[in-house]
């Protein structure tokens, strides 16, 4: 997913940019996202199925599509190996929160008995 935004990431900050002020393309990008948001959820669920049963699941893969966005600015006015860090750390914290939601999952007794 990371090297997918990174490749895409030039086109879509300058359509971010131009969404900004076109009403016209406002209005046509929300038609458009009311259509393919329920699939596009389907398919974030798939890349992240750790999340897919949690409350927060979807706002969790959002996160994730905003920092890798973020990330990719970062690496216009940083060193690849801080950009190469800051990925490392995000992803161990992003794996320490799947963790923690198995656990709270998980029956009382099967959380007792670790």
């Amino acid at each position: 997913m990371r090297e997918h935004i990174e490749r895409w990431f030039p086109v879509t900050l300058e359509f971010q940019v131009a969404l900004r002020t076109d009403q016209a393309l406002q209005t046509a990008f929300s038609r458009a996202m009311t259509r393919v948001m329920e699939p596009m959820t389907q398919d974030y669920g798939q890349l992240f199925p750790e999340f897919a049963d949690s409350k927060q699941g979807v706002w969790i893969q959002y996160v994730v599509g905003c920092f890798a966005r973020g990330l990719c600015l970062e690496a216009i006015v940083n060193k690849p190996a801080v950009v190469e860090r800051t990925f490392e750390q995000f992803a161990a914290m992003l794996e320490s929160h799947a963790r923690d939601l198995g656990r709270k999952t998980q029956p009382r007794a099967a959380r007792d008995t670790k």
